[in-house]
């Protein structure tokens, strides 16, 4: 019996498209066929195990087809959302959502021979057993006048504890037009929208103004194509989402390679059309690209000063009597040419000099680097003893071969040749044969003993990862914004190769090490103490909430 589990899944989640398309009917027989067709004909090979896989691929299809039935005929309303073909966590949709949050629609009225039709919506539960709740299941979009569209939103949880997937979101009504791109949209996230909080065109764009579309693109479409070539840990997303903002520092940015090479532009320029806060109807303008140098000369026009090395994402100040600031921007210090560990003993010096009570640590934006940084400044706040969470390391190479090595660049050559420092764990892996594992950061007499707030977002993996897990568990720090980067259930990096390709001449970041838990974790970032996000709104007012929450924290102490 040949066990080729993987390619089962795949063709199982095809199969099962194919049915509830109708593509394929609902038979035993041309389901197999189909199967073979698929496999390339080794079916036969496992005939014994296909009987039994083929048989539950045929009760799931009629289960689904059962339901879409049933969703179809069930609405009061003429206007009722389906909620699609529900999938068990088990099912092999790794990268489509891992569970509800939001489901919206547009209504529009296309052709009521009333100009003034009322219209209504309605969500239901797709079945008796779902574990989907509603925050409202019913909108009232009042009069809708033809041609008009009005927006409606239904926010949805999964209370069960285990992933329920949604591969596709039907209607009932031709007049609904809904969202139907699968992605894990986060609590109190805007979903599928580019939002500006810098405008550099011609137009009358104001900040908080949002992307529908791009060359007549939705932007959640846009996004979907992006986010396969963006780093991150797992499942994950927020790294990957936050990698598409611009910040105009250093040589290049996701966005600006991606996004041109995916969407080139028409006659160097795109076609937006924008939302503004302040107004319900969209509008359509046109834009003309730019250089890098040219987009960061611009912001500095007209927004002043902005970091332009790497040194600048390192600031401390003293905002009040009781309270001092510290942002690290980034842990890169080799890209540094300010002395960090000089730059920090002065900080800590100046918060005991001046008595200071609260220290709010910035690393919002900082997706890592030199570990080093977490314990020298971990010695700085160990009120008490920090230990930090427990990884099992794992290579899956003792040696480059030698036809390989000319394409690898590395930092330390002691990366080409682990013989004799690992072994083989005989499963595929590697680990280290002397344990490597974090020594506890000792209590420091002389450290910072006041209250600490760390404030954090996506952009937080590799190092400021587990220095945010670290000072959360041992309780050194209040871990203040949007859940983290990297991933609770392990992360790869330490340790890379630069993979120069000899004909393109592309360069692919190769990770070394994985870091597993000694314990199984969740495939998620890390969870904030206190969560706070920003609205269209504060964008707007260009407010920074997340930091004006740690100062109105601070300031009650």
């Amino acid at each position: 019996m040949l066990t080729v589990w993987k390619m089962d899944k795949q063709v199982y989640a095809q199969l099962l498209d194919e049915i509830l398309e109708n593509t394929i009917s609902l038979d035993y027989h041309a389901v197999t066929q189909r199967a073979d067709k698929l496999l390339g004909g080794s079916l036969t090979l496992y005939m014994k195990s296909s009987m039994e896989w083929t048989h539950s691929l045929l009760e799931k299809g009629k289960k689904l087809q059962d339901l879409n039935l049933q969703l179809a005929s069930a609405g009061a309303l003429p206007q009722t959302i389906i909620a699609g073909e529900l999938y068990e966590g088990s099912l092999p949709y790794d990268t489509l959502l891992k569970k509800i949050q939001h489901a919206t629609y547009t209504q529009q009225n296309n052709g009521s021979s009333d100009p003034q039709h009322k219209m209504s919506g309605e969500i239901k539960r797709p079945s008796s057993d779902a574990p989907l709740v509603a925050e409202r299941t019913k909108v009232d979009l009042g009069r809708v006048t033809k041609g008009q569209k009005k927006p409606g939103v239904f926010t949805i949880r999964n209370t069960s504890d285990k992933p329920i997937i949604v591969k596709k979101i039907d209607t009932s009504c031709g007049c609904i037009i809904t969202d139907k791109s699968p992605r894990t949209v986060e609590p109190g996230e805007i979903p599928f929208t580019l939002t500006f909080n810098k405008n550099l065109s011609k137009s009358s764009l104001t900040e908080g103004s949002q992307i529908i579309s791009i060359n007549s693109i939705p932007v959640s479409s846009i996004i979907e194509a992006l986010l396969p070539y963006l780093k991150g840990d797992g499942n994950n997303d927020g790294k990957r989402l936050i990698d598409l903002e611009l910040t105009g520092l250093g040589k290049f940015e996701a966005f600006d390679i991606y996004f041109p090479l995916l969407f080139p532009p028409n006659n160097s320029t795109y076609d937006l059309e924008i939302k503004s806060i302040d107004k319900n109807d969209s509008q359509k303008i046109k834009v003309s690209t730019v250089s890098r140098t040219e987009r960061f000369d611009l912001i500095e026009q007209k927004y002043g000063k902005q970091p332009a090395t790497y040194d600048d994402l390192w600031n401390f100040e003293i905002l009040n009597k009781k309270t001092a600031y510290l942002q690290l921007g980034t842990f890169v210090t080799d890209k540094l040419t300010l002395d960090w560990k000089k730059f920090l003993a002065k900080a800590f010096d100046e918060v005991k000099s001046q008595n200071i009570s609260n220290l709010i640590i910035d690393i919002r934006g900082n997706e890592g680097g030199a570990d080093e940084v977490n314990l020298v400044l971990a010695n700085y706040l160990a009120s008490k003893p920090i230990a930090f969470p427990e990884f099992r390391q794992l290579l899956t190479y003792e040696k480059v071969s030698d036809d390989m090595r000319p394409y690898l660049k590395t930092w330390d050559k002691g990366f080409y040749d682990r013989t004799g420092k690992v072994k083989d764990l005989n499963n595929g892996f590697y680990t280290w044969k002397k344990d490597r594992r974090s020594k506890p950061i000792s209590q420091n007499k002389k450290a910072f003993a006041g209250n600490v707030y760390l404030l954090v977002n996506a952009a937080n993996s590799s190092a400021t990862f587990f220095l945010a897990t670290g000072l959360q568990e041992n309780k050194i720090a209040t871990i203040i914004g949007t859940e983290t980067g990297g991933n609770r259930k392990g992360t790869n990096g330490g340790n890379l190769f630069f993979l120069r390709l000899p004909n393109s001449k592309i360069e692919i970041d190769v990770p070394l090490i994985g870091y597993y838990p000694l314990v199984e974790q969740p495939d998620k970032g890390l969870t904030p103490d206190i969560i706070v996000t920003s609205t269209l709104e504060d964008i707007k007012n260009k407010k920074d909430v997340v930091l004006e929450k740690a100062i109105e924290i601070s300031n009650q102490k």
